[in-house]
């Protein structure tokens, strides 16, 4: 399974804006993955891959060919960070492309199957909507109990030398916090669990 996670950077006009339109809110986005569910049936499937720290739902939209033919699969994963808005609508283009019919997007559908996490992290995404993106990262770029959840994935196994602002932090005040272990998030293990499916 490749996993592909996106990981973009809100702008500052974003975070100066009081509003965060056009951006949607997050229950407007989950209304929107349902239905791209809804349009396509027949090749889009819903799935609730678990709850988030705050008790939230991480949806999940399984995109296939409809056909019954097992294919390998890839992971395209929006908003780990809940301050990233961006990334959530580019993890739903590609969705909207694949469910398409676009020649490429269905060239690519024969040799595998997509899995599209739009909102990894919905407790900072709703943090972030709720202060119209004004409060501070801790409170955005975080999940429910103050972990970095692209830090919370552990180090790699060769443990590679990687200089401690870029792995995280161990200070649970740092808004690149670890967290208490690797893997101590639901948002985490569900990211790593749906990978190893």
């Amino acid at each position: 399974l490749v996993v592909i996670i996106l990981l973009l950077s809100a702008s500052s006009s974003l975070l100066d804006s009081p509003s965060l339109a056009p951006y949607p809110s997050p229950e407007e986005l989950a209304a929107e993955v349902q239905s791209l569910v809804a349009e396509r049936p027949d090749r889009a499937e819903l799935l609730v891959i678990a709850r988030s720290a705050g008790g939230r739902e991480i949806l999940c939209l399984r995109i296939h060919r409809g056909d019954g033919i097992e294919r390998p699969a890839a992971l395209i994963g929006g908003a780990i960070h809940g301050d990233e808005f961006i990334a959530n609508r580019t993890a739903m283009a590609a969705a909207r492309l694949l469910l398409g019919g676009d020649p490429a997007a269905e060239e690519a559908l024969e040799k595998m199957e997509v899995y599209v996490l739009p909102l990894i992290n919905p407790d900072g995404y709703q943090a972030t909507w709720d202060s119209g993106g004004g409060e501070a990262p801790k409170q955005t770029r975080t999940n429910a109990r103050g972990v970095d959840l692209n830090r919370n994935f552990g180090k790699p196994e060769k443990n590679l030398p990687l200089p401690l602002g870029f792995s995280g932090s161990t200070d649970p005040e740092s808004t690149r916090w670890v967290g208490p272990a690797p893997l101590s998030e639901p948002e985490t293990r569900a990211v790593i669990e749906l990978a190893r499916e």
